[in-house]
């Protein structure tokens, strides 16, 4: 019985007939024990009990996808888990949800999350129906007790246990020259764009437009056309060129002239399974109509909830590259609450979070720290000017600046 509302900015709860009616009694038995805060997390510390400044409270997922911050969401997360200060979390855990996947009958992933551990997540699938995605990110049992053979306790919807969510999202224009210019070097740092058709169209059952469109064709993303236009861009270069006519993706990348092998590269981020531009654009849209969802529940139910159960706090890559200590400090306000107490330990790792970066920028150590080089200015205003990238990249960009709610070029 799965339904998309991508057509609307906001899910209604109001049942005309049975089906409506089974979900809208679904939700009520979730909801009530169910809050979402604003994605804008600059007030969302400042509106909860006690417990919203106990980090052993929730639990955490810290979304990024392809050139969004894997290298920031790896590095803040090791740092609070090795504080001694911070007793509540004993492990950083990798991917666990499904990367770039989901289950077919949902169409979202299955969530298994633990207490006690900071939960990283490389591009999920949220192509759910929002109220089943409500139900899965408060859903399983969360808490080990007793060391590796203790007891999990469930965590259960009245017991005050929610989860709070860090979204790393990025400008869309910035993370496609990022993405050529990452893949575009030798050695390349991924072995999965050697042998790689880029323009293949997948044999899978998943179709990802379909998948896709309620949320991007219901905010004005995308249109069906744009996927077949996209494979049209990839299939006008792909193969095409003298001396390419049976290589593989990477030799385009480092055979190909630079914008043209940046516009194939586009083509990449935005179709199938590997389309993390049009996923990230998605998942912010589901994580706002689950916000919009609880704010409908909560007018017609006539009560303010006293407790918001799923925090969400999105973050740019941007800022974390202009002001590193300064973002790291909010994504730790969020994390571990704004209480005065623990504002010497969150600035000593947000300090350190800095120095970090700064000595990874400056070594150029890591592959994940983009060199952005003299060229990037003509790139990003190429892929602008293009007739089919600028338009749908600038419509990914509005949801990005909506979702980031008016703080693109402010200081944090």
């Amino acid at each position: 019985h799965t339904t998309y509302l991508g057509k609307a900015p906001a899910p209604s709860l109001s049942a005309s007939n049975a089906h409506d009616n089974n979900k809208h009694d679904r939700m009520h038995r979730l909801l009530p024990s169910v809050a979402i805060a604003s994605s804008n997390a600059d007030t969302n510390s400042h509106h909860h009990g006690g417990d919203d400044n106990d980090p052993g409270a929730y639990d955490y997922l810290i979304i990024q996808y392809h050139k969004t911050g894997h290298e920031i969401a790896y590095r803040l997360a090791t740092l609070v888990k090795d504080d001694a200060a911070i007793p509540a979390f004993d492990r950083v855990r990798h991917d666990p949800l499904p990367k770039r996947d989901h289950d077919p009958t949902t169409n979202c992933p299955r969530v298994e999350l633990r207490r006690g551990m900071l939960n990283v997540q490389a591009a999920p699938d949220f192509f759910c129906d929002v109220r089943v995605l409500a139900e899965e990110l408060l859903r399983g049992t969360t808490t080990t007790t007793g060391g590796g053979g203790g007891r999990t306790t469930p965590r259960t919807k009245s017991g005050g246990i929610g989860i709070k969510i860090v979204h790393l999202v990025r400008d869309p224009f910035r993370l496609a020259v990022s993405n050529y210019k990452y893949h575009a070097r030798r050695p390349t740092p991924e072995k999965w764009v050697k042998g790689l058709d880029v323009c293949a169209v997948e044999e899978d059952p998943m179709n990802y437009p379909e998948l896709l469109m309620p949320a991007l064709g219901g905010h004005g993303v995308m249109v069906y056309s744009d996927f077949d236009d996209v494979l049209d861009a990839c299939r006008s270069i792909f193969r095409t060129r003298a001396g390419l006519e049976h290589a593989d993706y990477y030799a385009h990348l480092m055979g190909l002239d630079p914008l043209e092998g940046l516009f194939l590269a586009t083509t990449q981020l935005l179709r199938g399974r590997l389309g993390d531009l049009t996923r990230m654009a998605n998942n912010i849209i589901k994580l706002q109509q689950l916000q919009q969802l609880e704010m409908q529940f909560n007018l017609a139910q006539h009560h303010l909830l006293p407790q918001k159960r799923i925090q969400v706090l999105t973050l740019a890559t941007e800022d974390f590259i202009q002001w590193p200590g300064k973002t790291a400090m909010r994504f730790l306000d969020f994390l571990l609450g704004d209480d005065a107490s623990s504002a010497d330990v969150k600035e000593r790792i947000a300090a350190q979070y800095e120095r970090d970066y700064l000595e990874l920028k400056e070594a150029g150590s890591s592959p994940h720290v983009t060199d952005w080089g003299s060229d990037t200015a003509i790139l990003e205003a190429s892929l602008r000017e293009h007739e089919l990238f600028g338009r749908v990249l600038g419509n990914i960009q509005r949801v990005v600046e909506n979702a980031l709610q008016g703080r693109t070029g402010r200081h944090p």
